[in-house]
């Protein structure tokens, strides 16, 4: 259907395009939730995860947002972790973040809204994808990326916390670490929040010359490791060729 671009039904999907992302990646979650084996299909194409992989990038075409629309069209690292059952919770949050960077709040309230009752499904990988969507969700509720709307932020911040932190026991290990992250992005949205945009614009470019800074410490620890190794080789050398 998706596939299709039929007129008739492109209004709808653009009208429910939140609910629809919300159903393939809850479906991307209950395929990893099944250990399938190597021997389990006969062709690459008929394994569901590839299968709802294919669905959400039709999907996305949709979009009028080139960003979005895009970002599964040539495969890439995002679908390759979609697919990985060690690493897929990681493809919905980079999916997520594309998604949450361009979607005004409306569209991720309704996603929120879709999602809020799988939280109870015994899948452990619909769990996962609906705490990875409230950690996305919570990355972006602040006045920086939000501050036309009508919207209580505060309510829409308090509402994803207690969520993700109902889920910081969950079973599954991946549920876990990206309720921890979600909560994690409460230092981000504090920022957003409570710093005027200028002051905000200089922080955040200390944090980067900060990382770039640490990036040139290591590199300069290890090449000073690598030189003296160097030369207590070439003294090593040279004492044998002595004796």
């Amino acid at each position: 259907m998706l596939a299709t671009r039929d007129p008739v039904i492109i209004p709808l999907i653009k009208k429910f395009f939140p609910q629809l992302l919300s159903t393939l990646l809850l479906r991307i979650g209950s395929a990893h939730s099944i250990n399938y084996t190597v021997e389990a299909f006969k062709k690459r194409e008929e394994d569901p995860r590839n299968q709802t992989c294919w669905a959400l990038k039709n999907l996305l075409s949709y979009s009028e947002e080139e960003e979005i629309s895009t970002c599964l069209e040539s495969g890439g690292s995002i679908q390759d972790k979609l697919m990985n059952t060690y690493e897929y919770d990681e493809g919905i949050y980079e999916l997520m973040l594309i998604f949450c960077k361009k979607a005004d709040i409306s569209k991720q309230m309704a996603m929120f809204n879709f999602l809020e009752g799988f939280l109870e499904r015994p899948y452990n990988g619909q769990r996962v994808a609906v705490i990875t969507c409230y950690a996305q969700f919570l990355n972006f509720a602040s006045v920086i990326y939000h501050g036309n709307t009508d919207v209580d932020l505060e309510e829409w911040r308090n509402k994803l916390i207690v969520e993700l932190t109902k889920t910081i026991t969950d079973s599954d290990e991946l549920a876990r670490k990206q309720s921890i992250r979600g909560l994690a992005n409460l230092c981000k949205v504090y920022l957003d929040c409570c710093v005027d945009i200028d002051t905000y614009i200089k922080i955040t470019q200390k944090i980067d010359l900060g990382n770039f800074q640490m990036r040139l410490y290591n590199y300069e620890y290890y090449f000073s490791k690598f030189y003296l190794l160097f030369l207590l080789l070439l003294f090593l050398l040279y004492y044998l060729h002595i004796k």
